[in-house]
């Protein structure tokens, strides 16, 4: 048990200080989102990291920096060592999903946001293998790797691919980017549902695929369902001098909304909150 917490909290170790990494850089990566031309382009990189989930092309390390990481250690440190360097062992499989989750930590500009989102991943990559090495005697119970582990890569890659529609949506329409979203998920739960022609020996894998299939249709139907039956909301007009006046002579109240649509994120959020959009909402002021 205490060989199985060495390992995981030396992944947490690597994986959080990547994400507190990414997360302080958030300032510098919210200023050049602000060009679409930045976004489109890290929509692609995106892509491309899906691409290699899916099969088409594999990422490699070099050889001499796996072979240092996959050296063994004895004793506690030789736990803790193995947990601090599974990221580099596990890059041909993880890395293109790592390094798009990176992006989008670094687009959210929060440390605390940052550790907490690798601090989970580093609990989800290493509470099976701590399970393991509790109950090792279990070892010959488990599924063998197979065609299973390649349908969990190309699960990742659909995940990736809509982060990249994400970073898209604010230089895209809301229509655009509801139906291009829909159609993510839509193409994503034929594909892992039905097309994948991958199998496993244990039978709730049939069960799975199938689940991740349906889940896809039913969220593809409910962002098209529900940007149909979205009202017309507030009839919003652009601010003039003119338009405050003729509120003045009507005694209507009227409501100030300041946001950007083309800023993915808070620029300097402690001074200028009202310069994203999740805070439009909020940020209204009353004059009578």
């Amino acid at each position: 048990m205490v060989h199985g917490l060495c390992y995981l909290l030396g992944l947490a170790l690597t994986n959080s200080s990547l994400g507190v990494a990414a997360a302080l850089t958030g300032s510098l990566l919210g200023a050049v989102l602000q060009n679409p031309v930045v976004l489109i382009i890290v929509a692609a990189v995106l892509v491309i990291f899906a691409t290699s989930l899916f099969g088409l092309w594999e990422l490699r390390l070099p050889s001499g920096l796996t072979q240092a990481a996959a050296k063994s250690h004895s004793g506690y440190f030789g736990s803790l060592f193995m947990g601090l360097t599974l990221g580099v062992i596990a890059a041909p499989c993880i890395g293109p999903f790592v390094l798009g989750l990176l992006t989008w930590v670094a687009s959210l500009g929060s440390p605390w946001l940052g550790f907490l989102i690798f601090f989970t991943l580093s609990v989800g990559l290493g509470l099976p293998l701590f399970v393991l090495a509790v109950f090792a005697g279990q070892l010959q119970k488990l599924p063998r790797s197979g065609g299973w582990m390649l349908w969990v890569r190309k699960l990742m890659g659909w995940v990736l691919v809509g982060l990249a529609v994400h970073f898209l949506r604010p230089v895209l329409s809301e229509s655009a980017a509801v139906f291009l979203l829909s159609a993510v998920a839509l193409a994503a739960g034929v594909h892992l549902g039905w097309l994948d022609q991958n199998t496993a020996s244990f039978r709730a894998f049939t069960w799975l695929k199938t689940g991740a299939g349906v889940a896809g249709l039913v969220l593809a139907a409910f962002l098209v369902t529900a940007w149909v039956l979205k009202g017309p909301g507030v009839a919003w007009k652009p601010y003039s001098e003119e338009t405050l006046a003729a509120a003045r002579k009507l005694k209507k109240p009227v409501l100030i909304d300041f946001y950007a649509t083309w800023c993915a994120l808070a620029v300097n959020s402690r001074k200028s909150p009202f310069m994203t959009p999740r805070w439009s909402n909020w940020l209204k002021v009353n004059f009578s």
